[in-house]
């Protein structure tokens, strides 16, 4: 039989893990139902070696027209399994197709919609399927669609906006690249043996250019083949594992002590957290699981594991403000602003009040660092072609005294 891993949190808010060897999802599910746990998530366990297997989440741009499919139905009461039949054979996306085909076999078969999610939950954000468990379990699933629309159309408006920052500075690198890279390989060369003809010293500048062009040209297939590589490399770490439990704290660590960039990406792992939090409050799911799924969902390791003592503090009964404050992690005026909702008893919206608060600071990171990062980029390929340019043309100004010997 299959293995699974899963997990569940018991009846005292203590998380518990584990794997266990049954025929499908279902059965380990109703299993530990019978237990009194309250099941997170139960995902086969993939006996291989080797790369991950690349892709296997939706985007979220997926995501968004999964919801908006399910919206459809629920708001049209059409009949689930006819419509998602029907969706299976009609959808454009060959990344969604397999997901509605799933979703459709899994209530044919008798499970329930609930049930039917948990098997979907690597292709699927986790808050996602939890948010519409909760909503089909206190009977509001097409509010929380609303809401799951809503979340999801942010976070693609966020990473079309990353997009778009990134796309110009990476274009002039590869520009400058590409520009020193010919010169190096094909015009250097001309002028080199026009200066060995005259056999004088050179200046200093133009022959550094010109032992890096030999450099280049004796190892520039090494150092394709390098590049190639390294853009391999990352590629297979960021979809395989760049996400989820396969983060390193310490790879985040340093990324958030990385000045502006550092801190326009705690704003991002904060908003990020914020919002799915107030969206499963919003959607009643348990305070503990919502911790724990808005966390993972974070991006951010370190957060990850600030709210894991938090979780823990929580389910002994201390306030959520106070355990974000013993934490370390969270700001004071985060952590304020938190304690003064719970007196009031508005903490979904100081959620999405902070949530909103910190994703305009990563905006306006994000446009400073752009509006910084673009002059600088086209000042160093102005100086890096210029330099070749004076180096290469510094000895004919001094052309006679060389030939003449001087």
């Amino acid at each position: 039989m299959p293995l699974f891993k899963y997990r569940a949190v018991d009846e005292n808010g203590r998380a518990a893990t584990g794997t266990m060897e049954e025929a499908s999802a279902r059965q380990v599910t109703a299993l530990l139902r019978e237990r009194g746990l309250q099941v997170n998530s139960v995902e086969p366990v993939e006996q291989r070696w080797g790369i991950p297997r690349l892709g296997r989440r939706l985007t979220w741009e997926e995501v968004s027209l999964f919801n908006e499919q399910l919206t459809a139905i629920t708001r049209g009461n059409l009949p689930l399994v006819e419509s998602l039949r029907a969706l299976a054979v009609d959808i454009d996306s060959p990344r969604l197709r397999p997901v509605f085909a799933a979703l459709q076999r899994e209530l044919e078969g008798g499970a329930t919609l609930e049930e039917a999610l948990v098997g979907l939950e690597r292709q699927l954000p986790p808050t996602y399927v939890s948010a519409i468990r909760a909503g089909e379990r206190t009977g509001n699933l097409p509010g929380v669609l609303a809401m799951l629309g809503d979340e999801s159309a942010r976070m693609v408006a966020l990473k079309n906006d990353l997009r778009a920052a990134l796309a110009y500075p990476i274009l002039v690198v590869i520009a400058a690249a590409l520009v020193l890279g010919f010169l190096l390989r094909y015009v250097v060369p001309e002028f080199a043996s026009i200066f060995e003809d005259f056999g004088a010293q050179l200046p200093w500048i133009t022959q550094v250019m010109l032992d890096a062009s030999t450099w280049v040209q004796r190892r520039w297939l090494f150092l394709l083949s390098g590049l190639g590589i390294a853009v391999v490399f990352l590629f297979v770490w960021w979809r395989g594992f760049g996400h989820g439990r396969a983060r390193s704290v310490f790879m985040d660590r340093v990324r958030l002590l990385c000045g502006p960039f550092g801190r326009m990406y705690y704003a991002v792992s904060l908003s990020r957290f914020l919002r799915n939090l107030a969206m499963l409050e919003a959607s009643e799911v348990p305070l503990v699981e919502g911790l724990g799924l808005s966390a993972a969902a974070s991006g951010n390791a370190v957060l990850e594991r600030a709210v894991a003592h938090a979780r823990a503090a929580v389910s002994q009964g201390e306030p959520l403000s106070r355990a974000f404050e013993d934490a370390g992690f969270f700001d004071h005026t985060l952590c304020w602003l938190l304690a003064t909702a719970e007196e009031r008893g508005d903490v979904i919206e100081t959620l999405r009040h902070l949530a909103n608060m910190y994703a305009r600071n990563s905006e306006r990171l994000g446009s400073a660092l752009t509006s910084a990062i673009t002059p600088a980029l086209l000042v160093f390929l102005g100086i890096t072609v210029g330099g070749i340019v004076v180096a290469m043309y510094l000895p004919i100004f001094s052309l006679a005294d060389v030939m003449s010997g001087v």
